[in-house]
């Protein structure tokens, strides 16, 4: 992409996110004129931010998994007269059963949608009209992106013969995600993670594997890094278990802040139970910051993780044999070493930031010169 054009982006997601801060943030530093219509706003540097109002006709509309994603046509109004102000070059709308929907049936084009992982591997698998639902939202748009192979293949699923599917990975800024620790093979090592506390991120079975663990290295230690409606279940889980002491739960932590938390780790671990973790973002950022990851073999984690290259891979759900994965990279100093340094490496190679935002940009501007809408100079 020619460094003196940009475009006038139209995004719909939550502002809330910090990958959707991530995004738009990233491109508004690029020059582009970046805009964000979103339900939860919040102020983001560089972005113009259009709040719109979800109405919810009735209790049961804001509870009920359908009704729920139909009250998002409530803002298609607002969302086609703030549209029509700006006067975007690309409409842009992430998880596509909820902004992706709004975007839909605003009728803009060239229009984008991006799928995140959930909207692709549970809602369209709840009922016939929900995989119906989506396919029409899907067909909607100019193009559709996904961040790993295998939620590309499960997306063009719901997209008929002709559905093309572009996978745009997100990647990490390596130069903020960096190792800076030195390696002490006498410290005590900490364990960690990052992540919603959700069950589908599997937190529970770390846990008990860490109860596996403190049992043989007691002075070893686990940081759970992360906000979200287990946490107090878990934290009444690691009382129960007797492991107060050793585990520490940090809360919600801005994106730029985890680097350092990541450097105080020695171990990752990604023990999810869902196949909706399509990416993986966090082993990512780990593997950038020179951790050597344990994660689950399940949903697309195992294409950011290389099994005895850059990390293990485990079974989804076996506490035995996550505990035993860690056991083993506490017991092995320069295995830690050689899967982190080779993760580091491979993340380096693989899923660069600004790689990413160039392949989204290059798909911008094949939109635009194909709708012959005419490209901005930078002033």
């Amino acid at each position: 992409m020619e460094r003196d054009v940009f475009v006038r982006l139209c995004y719909i997601g939550d502002a809330m996110n910090p990958h959707i801060q991530k995004w738009t943030s990233s491109l508004a530093r690029r020059g582009h004129d970046v805009h964000l219509i979103t339900c939860r706003p919040r102020s983001i540097p560089g972005v113009t931010i259009h709040p719109v109002r979800i109405f919810w006709p009735t209790r049961i509309c804001a509870t009920a998994s359908l009704f729920s994603r139909l009250g998002y046509l409530t803002c298609v109004p607002a969302v086609r007269q703030t549209v029509r102000r700006i006067t975007p070059d690309i409409l842009h709308a992430h998880y596509s059963t909820s902004y992706g929907l709004m975007g839909a049936a605003a009728g803009f084009h060239p229009f984008i949608i991006s799928t995140w992982g959930s909207d692709i591997f549970a809602f369209p698998r709840r009922s016939r009209v929900f995989a119906a639902l989506l396919g029409k939202i899907l067909s909607r748009a100019d193009a559709v992106t996904a961040t790993s192979r295998m939620l590309t293949e499960e997306t063009a699923r719901y997209m008929g013969k002709t559905g093309i599917v572009e996978t745009i990975p997100f990647g990490v800024d390596i130069e903020r995600f960096t190792p800076r620790r030195r390696q002490n093979s006498k410290k005590p090592v900490t364990i960690g993670i990052v992540k919603t506390l959700e069950k589908k991120y599997g937190i529970e079975l770390l846990i008990r594997a860490f109860a596996q663990i403190h049992a043989r290295h007691p002075e070893a230690s686990l940081m759970i890094v992360g906000d979200g409606g287990e946490y107090k279940p878990l934290k009444a889980l690691s009382q129960n278990l007797g492991l107060s002491a050793k585990i520490r739960f940090c809360g919600f932590v801005e994106n730029p802040d985890v680097p350092d938390l990541l450097n105080r780790m020695d171990i990752f671990a990604v023990p999810s139970v869902s196949p909706s973790e399509t990416f993986g973002v966090a082993a990512v950022e780990a593997s950038a910051c020179g951790l050597p990851v344990v994660a689950s073999r399940i949903g697309g984690l195992p294409e950011v993780v290389c099994d005895g290259k850059t990390g293990l891979l485990i079974p989804s759900g076996d506490v035995d044999a996550l505990a035993r994965a860690l056991e083993q990279l506490i017991m092995d100093p320069d295995l830690r070493k050689r899967l982190g340094d080779a993760g580091r490496g491979f993340v380096v190679e693989k899923y660069p930031w600004k790689e990413s935002v160039r392949r989204m940009e290059t798909l911008y501007i094949r939109l635009v010169n194909s709708g012959r809408r005419v490209s901005r100079k930078l002033q």
